[in-house]
Parts: structure tokens; sequence; C-alpha cells
């Protein structure tokens, strides 16, 4: 999901917003049926609109030599590699990533602070960049001094561990972050929740099953027709990888993630931004728990 540079924000709602907002299509007709039709940007109205809002020339003029929409929009996105910047001089790779980060942060701002989007795409956008660690408030884009950062950084670094630890199910594992992530932009927050949900459990049982593997270790028994979760977590507090009150807290965070909702004092998206933190954080700490005794 996230791209290269993951501490800048996420370029595809930025550009899809600014392409839509600034394509103009006209359509011939014959009768009620469409015969042709042409889109084009509007230049100078986008020209317009990122100078009064002080984008720096080489924006505007990057922006406006755009020929259809297509175009427009890949620029915006190329932005986030730094593709799109074309330097002369001595500039380092460190200073082309803070000036495109910047420039993506100005864009995301000045769509929420303007009526370019409509209600959805705002929300659409809004959602992404608190994923990316953003958070618009009184008009203004302000990072969420390293929180949302710091989960980005525990996704990837529990992902690799998960990998260089030999685990099995990676696919099935990233499938579930990926799922989790793509339903919090969607505001469908109990999925959310509950691909959080999936995923702790998996990595809990890939590292009890890789454990009872070990030479005279004991097998992993889960009875049919019964969760793995409980069993798994069970089988690592017996085996001495986690303490009897870190198993216990593992069945309470269990228990969390399946009353999403529960929580009337707590909106759901909340409740998901916070759950889904709690279900990286467990997995990578059994990960840790895992390299540090195998």
């Amino acid at each position: 999901m996230r791209k290269a540079h993951d501490q800048s924000p996420d370029d595809k709602p930025i550009a899809t917003t600014i392409g839509e907002a600034f394509t103009h299509t006209t359509s011939s007709y014959y009768g009620r049926s469409t015969i042709s039709s042409y889109s084009h940007v509007e230049s100078e109205k986008l020209y317009d609109y990122l100078y009064e809002r002080d984008h720096k020339p080489y924006v505007c003029n990057l922006l406006k030599a755009t020929n259809s929409r297509t175009q427009l929009e890949e620029r915006i996105k190329k932005l986030h590699t730094t593709e799109s910047l074309h330097t002369t001089g001595e500039w380092t790779e460190k200073a082309k990533v803070a000036y495109c980060q910047g420039v993506l942060e100005k864009l995301a701002s000045d769509i929420l602070s303007s009526d370019i989007a409509g209600k959805a795409e705002s929300e659409v956008l809004r959602k992404s960049l608190e994923l990316d660690g953003y958070v618009f408030t009184e008009g203004k884009l302000r990072r969420s001094e390293g929180e949302t950062k710091d989960v980005e950084q525990e996704r990837g670094e529990m992902l690799s561990l998960y990998v260089n630890l030999g685990l099995p199910n990676e696919a099935l594992v990233r499938d579930c972050l990926n799922k989790s992530e793509e339903h919090f932009e969607s505001g469908a927050y109990r999925d959310c929740v509950s691909n959080a949900r999936h995923f702790l459990e998996k990595v809990v049982h890939d590292v009890a099953e890789a454990w009872s593997k070990r030479p005279n270790q004991p097998p992993l028994v889960i009875p049919p027709k019964t969760p793995a979760a409980g069993p798994s977590r069970n089988y690592l507090r017996d085996q001495g990888l986690i303490s009897a009150d870190e198993c216990t807290t593992f069945a309470s965070l269990h228990g969390l993630l399946s009353a999403t909702g529960g929580h009337p004092a707590l909106p759901d998206e909340e409740q998901a931004r916070v759950f889904r933190r709690l279900a990286l954080s467990m997995a990578l700490f059994v990960l840790l728990v895992y390299k540090a005794k195998r």
C-alpha cells in the first residue's frame, strides 16, 4: 500500500481529486446519444488555483504543462518517488524527498481547505492522510507527532521479521494487513478490526506451530472445531515464550478485537485506529520474543 517514501501523504487520492477537479470534458450529441467526447486539462485554471495558494513556480508550471488528466495525475504521483522533480545543482536524495513531501502535504491541505472536492472525495483523502500520519484540523494539515509513522514502521518491521523467521503464511498475513488498512480508509471499521484480529491470530499460531516443530518440543494440539487462537497462546505460555500475564493480555486483546462497536463512548473510527495499532504491536512483540528465544 505505502510506497517508496512512506513518510509522505499517499499520492493517489490527491492526484485523483485534482485530476477530476481540473479536467473538462466536452461531448457532442446526436439526439440523446453521445457521438464523441473530448477531455482536456484546464491548465490556466489549475495554474491560478496553485498560484493563489502560494505554490512554488516550479510546481505551478509542472502541473500546468500537462495535456491530459492521465498525465496530470501521473506527475502528481511521481512526486512521491521524486521522479517529477528535475533539479540542477547539488540536491541530495534527502532534500528531494523533503521537497516533494512538502508539495504533496500542501496539495492535500489545499484540497481539504477548498471546495474542489466533494464530501465523499474529501473523506477518502482525510482517512488516507490519517493512515499516513496526518490530521487536518483548524484548516491546517499537521503530523500526528510520529504516532502513525510508528504504526507504519511497525507494520514494515513485523512483515520483514515474519519473513526472515521463515514463517509460512506471508501472503495471508500481508493480505489481512492490507485489508485492514483498506477497510479503515473506506469506513468499514468492523472489517478493519476483524482483519487486524486475523493477522494477529495468524502470527501467534504460526509462531506456536514453528516452536512445536523444534527438536524435543511437545506438539501444538488444537482440538477439532476449536479456534486456534486460545490453544496457540496457551502453548506459548506453557513453553515459556510468554508469561502468564502476557498470555492474559493476548486473550484480553482478542476479546477487544472481537467486540468492536461495543464501546458507546468511543466512535467506531477511533476504536479501529487504536485496535489496529494494538494488534500490530502485539504481533511484533510475539515475533521478537520468538526471534530471541529460538
